[in-house]
């Protein structure tokens, strides 16, 4: 269980205490954001969000059709201005504690530099990456930043995104992706790779996994 700003309303679970000290969710927010306020209104009052990584639940995510984000710019208007000097970068931290972790469980994975394929739609690749460079300076070489919007589909495919010669450069490569499900298609790369360099690293900016050698599945 992890202490943590806050939690997506897709799977909250709170007692009747909390909901009689908090309220009822915000109904300026129109089906974006309200999750968050509500968190930050608990902390606010001295209460605590954690996360628990044994739940699980089935969410289909944004299912209930294209109205539902009538209301997104103006419910991310109202979050920012309510709550935007409050917010800190969880992120941050998760990163120091990745980095921390594959250094103590690498077994010498980075005896030599990685170069890096940031493939992540959003910022969150940069700041995993300034973790490690801060943590680890001598461990990343060269950066490239791929952009994966050219993609029609929501899985990332090598063979469309990089130069074919690229498979076959002798230094590891550490693959930023924001999830690492859609790097599934690519098994025969990373194959290749194995063949080529041995062990590579993928990290998922979600921080939901990171793994060395091969993405499950692949």
């Amino acid at each position: 269980m992890r202490a943590c700003q806050v939690v997506t309303g897709a799977v909250h679970a709170f007692g009747r205490h909390t909901r009689d000290a908090v309220g009822n969710l915000d109904e300026k927010y129109f089906n974006h954001n309200e999750d968050l306020d509500y968190c930050l209104r608990a902390r606010a009052l001295g209460l605590q969000n954690y996360y628990v990584p044994s739940a699980e639940a089935t969410h289909w995510e944004s299912v209930s059709g294209p109205s539902r984000f009538i209301g997104q710019e103006e419910a991310d208007a109202l979050f920012w201005t309510t709550w935007g000097k409050q917010v800190e970068t969880d992120l941050g931290h998760l990163a120091d504690e990745t980095v921390q972790h594959l250094i103590e469980t690498g077994s010498g994975l980075f005896h030599r530099p990685f170069d890096v394929l940031n493939l992540c739609k959003s910022l969150d690749g940069d700041l995993i990456l300034d973790t490690i460079r801060q943590a680890l300076p001598e461990a990343v070489g060269t950066v490239q930043h791929i952009n994966p919007y050219r993609l029609r589909s929501q899985d990332l495919s090598f063979s469309m995104l990089l130069p074919h010669w690229w498979q076959d450069q002798p230094r590891p490569y550490l693959y930023l992706v924001d999830e690492i499900g859609r790097l599934s298609e690519n098994w025969q790369w990373f194959q290749r790779r194995r063949e080529v360099c041995g062990p590579e690293l993928v990290i998922d900016a979600n921080l939901r996994h990171f793994t060395h050698g091969l993405p499950k599945g692949a």
